[in-house]
């Protein structure tokens, strides 16, 4: 885990702020992120500052979050929504900092969306892994 650079005292702006760390690219992700959390993840009752705080953890910042949300995710803010949720939930389907650190550096992942998917839908049903956002 990386140093976080949010701090609880700040607002929502501010985090968002932190995440998109002067790269205009990620302002877009941050976007669908806050317009889209709910539809995915019905059962989050903490917002959307739940996964923009968990990337700010991670170190995915900036141009990071959008290689991540770009090349990895293939622009589906549920797979986003998903890597971020399994890495919550204890790295399920072996979602890691490691593994997402490799998949940004090199643009490419051999991140099986599918176990992911099904690991938490199995958890929680109402997890909508079709949301493209």
């Amino acid at each position: 885990m990386r140093s976080p650079r949010i701090k609880p005292s700040m607002n929502s702006y501010e985090r968002i702020n932190v995440v998109v760390d002067g790269y205009p690219a990620a302002v877009s992700v941050c976007s669908k992120i806050i317009k889209n959390y709910y539809r995915v993840d019905p059962r989050n009752t903490f917002g959307f500052t739940t996964y923009i705080c968990t990337l700010d953890r991670l170190g995915i910042r900036g141009e990071k979050l959008y290689t991540l949300w770009n090349d990895i995710c293939g622009r589906h803010i549920s797979k986003l929504i998903a890597l971020i949720k399994a890495y919550q939930m204890g790295q399920v389907a072996g979602v890691t900092q490691n593994l997402l650190d490799v998949a940004i550096s090199q643009k490419s992942s051999n991140i099986n969306f599918g176990a992911i998917f099904k690991r938490l839908t199995d958890e929680m049903p109402e997890f909508n892994c079709r949301v493209r956002g």
